[in-house]
């Protein structure tokens, strides 16, 4: 930096570099989609990709997740093989578990900051990174990270905002987070390389009963046979954090159900956890038949194991 006069410096980084002090602070937003099938063709040029469908440009930038350097790993890799048409390459992208190891142009690894960014992590926060990749839907509330990590709601937002300092977040309105679709692949990728199977297992299993016990506990407030009794309306509701949080009311069920929608739907879809497998099936009651499922008979059932990374004695059904 100059010694003496005027002076202006741009710092990048993947960090928030919440030390700076009297600096002007500017977030870049990510690219819209135009913008990235607009970079993709000045990477690759515009005799190649006018060459093809505009559908296949489209198709390759979602792919890319519109990142700037998935977009220049993937125009990379199509100037490198002139013989590939763009429709080669995204077909060669569908894979999602693949998606990761096929972003790469020499030097050039859609995984490396991103695993610079994960090695920083205490954890706690890496923990909760891996395991978001099990929700099912885009994103997903505070309560709901803490159930898969199997930490506390304290100890979860403290991850979180670790997570979002270090780029590998994104926060979204209404307290609730957000792993960008690439991300979520490499969140996916490190599961499943420092997770054994079986704890993989327990977890999804823990996080369909937390879901679906909720979204019972949630739907009961709209049940006349239900409604207005103190705390039962959520008393199915098990918790590897530790607290009771349930929704306390009309409006908050009824808020939780919406928000969570994509997510107890997904677990719907899942199927069955074998954490509710039992001899003694556990009773439960229609709940959220009229938001749009029907409550397991089972949604009472607790987990019989502990979570992994969870301490505390096994759950029964009650």
């Amino acid at each position: 930096m100059p010694g003496a006069g005027p002076a202006l410096t741009i710092v990048t980084s993947r960090r928030g570099l919440a030390g700076l002090e009297a600096v002007d602070r500017l977030t870049l937003p990510g690219l819209s989609r135009g913008e990235a099938v607009a970079l993709l063709r000045r990477i690759i040029g515009a005799q190649r990709s006018g060459a093809e469908p505009e559908t296949a440009l489209v198709g390759l930038a979602q792919a890319c997740g519109d990142l700037p350097l998935a977009l220049r790993i993937a125009g990379n890799r199509l100037l490198s093989h002139p013989d590939w048409s763009i429709a080669h390459l995204l077909r060669r992208l569908t894979d999602s578990d693949e998606r990761i190891g096929q972003l790469v142009a020499g030097d050039l690894q859609i995984a490396a900051p991103f695993m610079l960014s994960y090695r920083q992590l205490s954890p706690a926060a890496a923990r909760i990174f891996r395991r978001l990749a099990l929700i099912p839907g885009p994103d997903s509330g505070i309560d709901l990270a803490a159930e898969v990590a199997g930490l506390g709601v304290r100890e979860a937002e403290a991850a979180l905002e670790e997570l979002a300092e270090l780029g590998l977040l994104q926060p979204v309105t209404g307290g609730r987070c957000r792993l960008h679709d690439v991300i979520r692949l490499f969140a996916r990728a490190r599961l499943a390389e420092e997770e054994p199977a079986e704890d993989r297992r327990e977890v999804e299993d823990h996080m369909v009963t937390w879901l679906l016990g909720t979204t019972v506990a949630a739907g009961r407030w709209f049940d006349p046979a239900y409604a207005g009794r103190g705390g039962e309306p959520h008393a199915l509701r098990p918790a590897a954090s530790g607290t009771d949080a349930g929704p306390g009311s009309a409006e908050e069920a009824g808020r939780w159900l919406e928000q969570e929608s994509l997510n107890w739907l997904g677990a719907l879809r899942v199927g069955t956890p074998r954490s509710w497998r039992s001899p003694t099936p556990c009773t439960g009651s229609r709940s959220a038949a009229d938001t749009g499922s029907r409550g397991s008979k089972r949604s009472g059932c607790r987990p019989r194991r502990p979570l992994p990374g969870v301490t505390g004695g096994p759950r029964r059904c009650t």
